[in-house]
């Protein structure tokens, strides 16, 4: 009788372990389709399309101070660059975007006319969803690496100054030459989830230009940058 109890006792043990071992199993199981599952939403989290327009405003006149008629050609041309092993390269649209990536996109901006310049740059974001179906603030989720000047020191020339909306080069720049980029990469957050799923965000990289010959003495004050209709 003892042996039928112990017998009996083993054979529970056995069983109660053996549903125990199915049970995790279906639970690991179910975090594994679970990983995949959210997985393959990541995949397809966000389209990032970037556009760029570039705008020269024409200006002449003469300056009071100088007694200097100003006219000319006066031409931008905004340069997009990445980095690859073989060295930088023409910038090539990404399809798809991971969260928790970047890509790389060098920014700048060449004079291509025969006049000095004055630069801005301006960057919007905009996306193909309802703003109260996305987290709020969701553009700063993607961000860049400027280089910015401290705005108190624009007597610093060379450098971008963020202003007012605007990333200025706080120099004139000459015929044929070209800013330092203004960025070189573009992050993306990994709180990007699926809220952005099968979305398409646009980076629209708008640049500006006036003639600094008779004008200010620094991009920020300068006059005759393009009307606002200008850039619709």
């Amino acid at each position: 009788m003892d042996q039928e109890k112990t017998l009996e006792l083993a054979e529970q043990s056995e069983s109660a372990e053996q549903a125990k071992t199915l049970e995790l199993a279906k639970k690991k199981k179910k975090s594994i389709r679970n990983a995949i599952i959210s997985a393959v939403a990541f995949a397809f989290v966000t389209i990032v399309l970037f556009s760029a327009q570039t705008y020269a405003y024409f200006t002449s006149g003469v300056n009071n101070d100088k007694n200097e008629i100003v006219s000319g050609n006066l031409d931008i041309e905004l340069i997009e660059l990445k980095n690859t092993d073989q060295g930088e390269t023409t910038y090539i649209n990404p399809v798809e975007i991971m969260p928790a990536t970047s890509v790389s996109k060098i920014v700048k901006i060449k004079n291509a006319g025969n006049l000095p310049v004055y630069v801005r740059i301006k960057i919007e974001k905009t996306i193909n969803k309802p703003a109260d179906s996305l987290p709020t603030r969701w553009e700063d989720l993607i961000s860049c690496d400027f280089d910015l000047d401290d705005v108190t020191t624009p007597e610093v020339e060379g450098l971008w100054i963020y202003q007012d909306g605007y990333y200025y080069y706080n120099m004139p720049l000459e015929p044929g030459s070209a800013t330092v980029p203004l960025f070189e990469n573009v992050y993306f957050s990994a709180d990007m989830g699926n809220a952005f799923m099968d979305s398409e965000i646009y980076f629209t990289v708008r640049c500006e230009a006036t003639q600094s010959n008779g004008n200010a003495n620094t991009a920020m004050e300068a006059i005759g940058w393009p009307p606002e209709s200008a850039n619709d």
